[in-house]
């Protein structure tokens, strides 16, 4: 079974996604993510959009998901992790 989730992008919206991929010094990533909003937004098969973009599927519900909440805006900037485990200190090697 196909999933589609339809995104609905705005005209003003799709002319910054739009200005976004154009940009050559954008970071990639950035441009990743606008490619895939772009493409989801004829509310085409998830699958069609991932092959579409060369994302996995969790990667393109993932960015549907942030657009749908924040806009453009939030593809731009990576959320915040809660810090992990701290870096403990190796032990000294003492050879043989």
């Amino acid at each position: 079974m196909a999933q589609t989730v339809c995104v609905i992008v705005s005209a003003s919206d799709r002319r910054r996604l739009a200005a976004l991929v154009g940009d050559r010094r954008r970071q990639r990533k950035h441009v990743e993510r606008a490619r895939i909003v772009l493409a989801s937004a004829g509310c085409p098969p998830v699958q069609q959009v991932a092959e579409a973009v060369g994302v996995s599927r969790p990667m393109v519900w993932r960015w549907q998901q942030r657009f749908a909440e924040a806009g453009v805006e939030g593809l731009l900037r990576d959320k915040t992790r809660k810090p992990g485990k701290a870096l403990s200190q190796p032990k000294p090697w003492r050879g043989w």
